[in-house]
């Protein structure tokens, strides 16, 4: 038996026999004890270890068995309820119309988890209607108010579950007793709907619909433009990428858009279509090339036959446009052709003026001619913001405006909407009546997508479009509905959401001008939204004009008012320069814009190719003669040229500096001569200038030396007039000293002064005149010699005053 004490242990007996207590000493005794503890220790925490992972596991398999992935689609709403929803029903019982009262949900539910799900209920909650826009919009954005005012759930699947993978479809029905809905005249309300398992919220979405107690009477006079519209599809070359045509396939966007309008014929909805499109369309039916890229890399360019299954399908859509446009009862409204950026053109340094007015103007008309109808006159249709000089451009005595264009209330900003229809001034003073898109309509419009599904992303604007009804005044009771250029809703929802504002009896559909002359424009003046896209930048401006006034000088060159430059029609190419200003290029798309007008610019600049002028000496022997210019044309077709030229006042020109208009063909060398008159002997430079009938291109700035070795005929007549004025200077000179001799007596000192033979002083004598060796030299000099002088004679009697004394040899 072995017993075990605080100090000792039992230890065998080294004899063999009974185990015998051996004492244990205390270091000995608490090393042990330490070991006890520390592998107590242990086994604790492997033990709290295990207790802790175990739920942790445990866990994590629930949330991989239970993590929901369910999704939720509405595929059919009661979206419009009450009496007043319907016109009067005819009292035939025979007629199937009946009333809606009742609210009908119908869901789809998938399971797209890997588990099972269970225990599932739908939850619709019908909420009190709204009290205005901003309300509405929060209960779209999530906060429908509370609390609801009905309640109505079900278990789905009988209480199983949905396996994965599983489409489950539920209907709920609300009945008209179970709901307390608005009275007079009706309301808006909104309505949750969910997936639940317990307490928690598997899935939901919001919505509205619209409880219409009595009929309305007094509808809103409603504009419903339709956009048709797309980015420029013509590239390089007038050639057209291969993807274009995707948008034209069927369930495309320009197909779903079509197809909704074909289906309501007979409504007054405005057609929006963009002048470029047309065009497009029109020009792929018959046969284009399209543009492919090459093993290399490298785009080519490969013809399309008309008969191709592309250009059918551009044929049929454009003949689709057509029809619809014939039928609806509404004009189709235009906007600036190519959708130019206006204020970016106008706001460019210098302004592009001339191409923003004729973008502004020539839509409409491009529209009708492709259409062939009227197209509205009086409204145009403007989506971005501009500056107010914009207004001045404007075809028109309306606009139907973008409310991105104008200054209202946006929603979110706690301020309901003002009066749609207003008045706006331009710079000019002009006066224009201003009809704006309802904004809360364009924000539901842009959000073409709903997680539930397009009925839903239908409902919205139909809600919102009844509000507006209900929350409108007694002035400006109008509505304008522009969805953006860039809309692409889903077929269901372009046909769901058309049906419904045509059908809605609180609508009145009507075109812009009808609207205007029935409501007068009331409040404030209208301000314009301050632009704040990239608009045009400077260098794309820059390379717009430049580009521009290269083709229009090209254009001027061609001789017979010819209209293609190469194998490129002018007017195309003038096209192609003003959908480079597109808004559809913006930000990244600038690329396009610079491809499109670097294409114009290799147009240009191979009409134009190279004249050049030789250079050479020229020498005029006379002071007049003239001067030849020989042009020569290396590269470019043929083009008509002007030749002008120039000197630094050293050459007069009799006929004029500059030639008559020249026409150069392709390698071909032509001579033009100048009558000139040089003032001056010597070598001057002349300029010769080559440029286009406009002058803004020039082809070549030359200079030809010239060389003048006679003396021109005014440098003669000036030396004559010099050396005659000097010559009649010294004749006066010489005149004037003997004239103005004194006569008197000779000085003493005279040499040739004598005295008589009485004493007294005798006259000087002159000296003899030598007298000509020859008459040939008197007679030519043109002076008669002078004669001999005769001697003088002493007479010894005085001589009496008044007898003259005798002359020469006179012999008294």
């Amino acid at each position: 038996m072995s017993t075990l004490t605080d100090r000792g242990r039992m230890a065998p007996d080294p004899r063999g026999g009974a185990r015998r207590f051996r004492p244990v000493s205390g270091a000995r005794a608490r090393r042990a004890g330490r070991a006890r503890r520390s592998l107590t220790a242990a086994v604790a925490c492997l033990v709290a270890v295990g207790l802790l992972s175990v739920p942790a596991f445990a866990d994590q398999h629930d949330d991989a068995a239970d993590d929901p992935d369910l999704r939720l689609t509405v595929t059919e709403l009661t979206g419009v309820l009450g009496p007043g929803s319907v016109g009067q029903l005819p009292e035939s019982p025979d007629d199937p119309r009946s009333i809606p009262v009742d609210l009908d949900v119908r869901l789809v539910l998938e399971n797209l988890s890997d588990a099972p799900l269970g225990s599932l209920q739908t939850v619709v909650e019908v909420y009190p209607e709204v009290e205005d826009r901003e309300q509405l919009r929060d209960a779209f954005e999530g906060a429908p108010g509370g609390p609801p005012i009905h309640v109505h759930n079900q278990d789905i699947a009988d209480g199983g579950s949905i396996a994965p993978g599983e489409i489950r479809g539920v209907d709920e029905t609300l009945e008209r007793s179970m709901v307390p809905w608005a009275t007079d005249p009706g309301g808006v309300h909104p309505v949750r709907i969910a997936v639940t398992r317990g307490t928690d919220v598997l899935v939901e979405t919001i919505t509205a619909v619209v409880w219409l107690q009595d009929h309305p009477t007094t509808p809103l006079l409603t504009t419903l433009a339709w956009p048709l519209d797309a980015s420029p599809w013509r590239t390089t070359r007038d050639a057209y990428p291969l993807d274009a045509d995707d948008e034209l396939t069927e369930g495309s966007r320009l197909d779903v858009l079509l197809s909704a309008v074909e289906r309501a014929p007979s409504e007054p909805i405005q057609l929006a279509p963009a002048a470029h499109l047309l065009e497009d369309l029109s020009d792929r039916a018959d046969g284009f090339t399209a543009l492919e890229r090459a093993p290399n890399g490298e785009l080519v360019g490969r013809r399309v036959p008309a008969n191709a299954s592309a250009p059918t399908r551009s044929m049929d859509a454009l003949t689709r446009l057509r029809e619809v446009a014939t039928t609806l009862d509404g004009p189709p409204i235009s906007a600036a052709y190519a959708d130019a950026d206006l204020d970016g053109l106008l706001q460019s340094d210098p302004p592009l003026a001339d191409l923003a007015a004729e973008a502004a103007i020539d839509g409409r008309r491009r529209v009708q001619l492709q259409l062939g109808v009227e197209v509205d006159a009086s409204t145009h249709l403007l989506r971005e913001a501009v500056e107010p000089a914009v207004l001045d451009l404007l075809p028109g005595d309306q606009l139907l405006l973008s409310s991105q264009a104008a200054d209202v209330p946006r929603p979110g900003a706690g301020t309901q909407p003002t009066s749609p229809v207003r008045q706006i001034r331009a710079p000019s003073g002009r006066l224009l009546t201003a009809f704006v898109a309802d904004p809360y309509l364009e924000e539901s419009l842009a959000q073409t997508d709903h997680p539930a599904g397009p009925v839903l992303a239908a409902q919205r604007p139909i809600a919102e479009s009844a509000m507006a009804y209900l929350t409108a005044g007694e002035e400006g009771r109008a509505l304008a509905v522009v969805p953006p250029a860039t809309w692409d809703p889903s077929p269901e929802t372009a046909e769901r959401l058309l049906s419904h504002l045509t059908g809605a009896p609180w609508l009145d559909l009507a075109p812009a001008t009808a609207v205007t002359s029935a409501v007068p424009p009331t409040g404030a003046p209208l301000e314009l939204r301050a632009p704040t896209g990239p608009g045009l930048t400077n260098d794309l401006s820059e390379r717009v004009r430049e580009v521009s006034d290269g083709l229009e000088a090209a254009a001027a060159s061609l001789p017979d008012g010819g209209e293609r430059l190469g194998d490129r029609r002018t007017d195309q190419l003038h096209d192609t320069v003003l959908r480079a200003t597109s808004t559809w290029y913006g930000g990244a798309e600038r690329d396009q814009a610079e491809a499109l007008l670097r294409d114009v610019e290799r147009s240009v600049e191979s009409t134009f190719g190279e004249v050049e002028v030789p250079d050479g000496e020229i020498t005029l022997t006379s002071d007049t003669g003239q001067i030849p210019v020989t042009l020569q044309r290396s590269r470019g077709g043929p083009i008509l040229v002007d030749v002008e030229v120039d000197s630094p006042g050293t050459l007069q020109w009799p006929e004029g500096r500059r030639a008559e208009r020249i026409e150069l063909q392709a390698d071909e060398s032509r001579t033009v001569t100048f009558e000139t008159q040089a003032l001056s002997t010597g070598s001057f430079p002349v300029t010769v200038r080559v440029s286009d009938p406009s002058g803004t291109h020039e082809y070549t700035v030359a200079t030809v030396a010239v060389r003048s070795t006679a003396i021109s005929g005014p440098t003669l007549l000036a030396i004559a007039v010099v050396v005659l004025g000097l010559l009649l200077a010294g004749v006066l000179r010489r005149g004037g000293a003997a004239g103005t001799r004194k006569p008197g007596r000779r000085r003493a000192d005279d040499p040739q002064a004598g005295s008589g033979p009485d004493g007294d002083e005798l006259p000087a004598i002159p000296p003899p005149v030598p007298t000509p060796t020859s008459g040939a030299s008197a007679s030519h000099s043109g002076v008669e010699p002078p004669q001999p002088r005769p001697s003088l004679r002493v007479i010894d009697h005085p001589v009496h005053p008044n007898v003259r004394p005798p002359r020469g040899d006179d012999p008294s």
